[in-house]
């Protein structure tokens, strides 16, 4: 829904939806994630030659105002170039540990990301999620945490 708020002083356009929502809300997750583009996977699954644009699955995740879950894609192609290549060959392990992850085999992930980190210290998502795994093995951090909202703001 796209409309003018505000009253006779000060007026401003703005724009409602689920989409717009949900945009933020991805958006918003760059940080989470360490990553500079983020896709959803309805925009993902858009894309008309997903291969020219290098990317990998970061997990799947509920975010606020959504009740079903929203895979989100990492698009790394605009990185220096050593980093793309050690992001392709990582790949593979990488959507393993986030299952790891999912599954709440967390030490098993940590293994693998702390392969993918030292191989890679640029790969900014795997740190991300390896610090992630380690604060699970802190008791105060919040149950049933899926790596979505930062924790503690779902």
């Amino acid at each position: 829904m796209l409309g003018t708020v505000g009253g006779r002083d000060r007026m401003d356009g703005t724009v409602i939806s689920d989409a717009v929502n949900l945009a933020s809300r991805v958006e918003g997750m760059t940080k989470t994630f360490c990553a500079t583009v983020l896709l959803a996977e309805h925009t993902f699954k858009r894309l008309t030659r997903p291969e020219r644009h290098p990317h990998r699955p970061l997990g799947t995740v509920t975010v606020k105002g959504k009740s079903q879950p929203v895979t989100v894609y990492e698009l790394f192609g605009s990185e220096p170039d050593d980093v793309v290549a050690l992001k392709l060959q990582s790949r593979e392990r990488f959507a393993e540990a986030v299952g790891l992850y999912a599954a709440d085999r967390l030490r098993d992930a940590e293994a693998l990301l702390l392969e993918i980190v030292r191989a890679n210290p640029a790969d900014r998502a795997a740190a991300a999620y390896l610090r992630r795994c380690r604060q699970q093995h802190d008791p105060g951090a919040p149950a049933g945490w899926d790596g979505g909202d930062d924790p503690g703001t779902s």
